[in-house]
């Protein structure tokens, strides 16, 4: 490899590792001097990069060492999981801090971007179900907001006060604990290819008014449901007070619908496959991606009674062969078809066997 860096001198922070670690790599085959900044043993200057005052000394230091510095590369940071909404504070303050992009402003506001959606959709008059994260604070009696009280001393009260006797919010995890063993219910959510979906469900009224900001209390539904490592899910919805613990359930488990149709879309109609640069470009891709999905959908509702184990491949292995193309043999199509149906069918016997579905996160 030609030595396009020798004599230059890079500085990489998190190089001991992942991304960090590849671009020292790269470097040093390039000829250039590499010095690494990590909070890991081996690291040339072992160093947080929250660390402002240590990452100033450890700079000053190659500087001195090498007498210049032409390369940085900021490549020390660690990452998260989960929907934004699920993700509790200090992991959003854990991330944020250490890769020096979010304040602490920026979590507050992102954490409070789903209460604010939440509440448009419940102005549209639309039901709505959200997963949330567990340190969500709720109350279990309506805290009835009443308008700020005099002071006797001081700066004039400016926030709205809960009534009197409705008690303090708490998370949803710690109410979940106080109720869920005594109230949940074992609830069959839908049939399966596999068997009936059972989960272990509670559902109870709570009110949200998160920082007493505002003269509301919004009154939601709390679903809790257990999962099959011993976890708990925990939603909000603004379904009304009668509505069935089994629809409440059923809608809690949509998830599986949308993760099954991106797998879909990603394995077998291209939606991963694009080589674009703009948005326009990128947009075009996902607008087709959208339409065929719809097409498969729409033939699959057609063909349930007579095909119910049709599937996306299927039909796209269908068009493969009857849309113009190489001369097949229909016959190996069909052959094929009927047995990945076999399979299919076989494994959901098999299935019914033995115990009943239990619901796993990625329902």
């Amino acid at each position: 490899m030609d030595e396009r860096l020798a004599g230059k001198v890079a500085l990489v922070t998190g190089g001991n590792s992942g991304l960090g670690e590849a671009c020292v790599r790269r470097f040093r085959a390039e000829g250039a001097t590499v010095v690494t900044l990590d909070v890991v043993d081996g690291a040339d200057h072992k160093v947080d990069v929250r660390d402002e005052a240590g990452v100033a000394a450890a700079v000053d230091a190659v500087v001195a060492q090498h007498g210049r510095l032409d390369i940085v590369v900021n490549s020390a940071g660690v990452a998260g999981g989960g929907p934004a909404h699920l993700v509790p504070l200090e992991e959003w303050e854990r991330v944020g801090h250490r890769n020096g992009s979010v304040s602490d402003e920026d979590v507050r506001k992102m954490r409070a971007r789903h209460v604010k959606l939440t509440e448009a959709l419940d102005e549209l008059g639309e039901c709505f179900l959200m997963d949330v994260a567990q340190n969500l604070p709720v109350w279990a009696v309506d805290p009835a907001p009443q308008p700020p009280g005099a002071t006797a001393f001081g700066r004039p009260a400016t926030r709205a006060r809960a009534e009197e006797g409705s008690g303090r919010a708490q998370s949803v995890a710690a109410l979940a604990a106080a109720y869920f063993e005594a109230e949940s219910r074992t609830v069959t959510v839908r049939e399966t290819t596999q068997g009936p979906l059972r989960v272990r469900l509670w559902v109870r009224q709570v009110w949200l008014w998160q920082e007493r900001r505002g003269a509301v209390a919004h009154p939601r539904l709390l679903i809790v449901r257990r999962e099959a490592d011993g976890s708990h899910k925990y939603s909000l919805s603004n379904a009304p007070a009668g509505t069935s613990w089994k629809r409440l359930g059923f809608m809690q488990a949509q998830r599986f619908f949308i993760e099954r149709a991106f797998q879909d879309a990603k394995s077998e109609l291209g939606m991963a496959h694009y080589e674009v640069r703009g948005w326009r470009g990128w947009h075009h891709h996902i607008a087709l991606c959208c339409l065929a999905l719809l097409f498969t959908l729409k033939e699959r509702i057609a063909a349930a009674e007579h095909v119910p184990l049709l599937s996306v491949r299927d039909i796209v292995e269908l068009l493969d062969f009857y849309l113009p193309s190489k001369t097949r043999d229909p016959d190996q199509v069909l052959i094929k078809l009927h047995a990945r149906h076999a399979a299919r069918a076989a494994a959901s016997a098999s299935a019914r066997k033995r115990r009943p579905k239990i619901v796993t996160k990625s329902n």
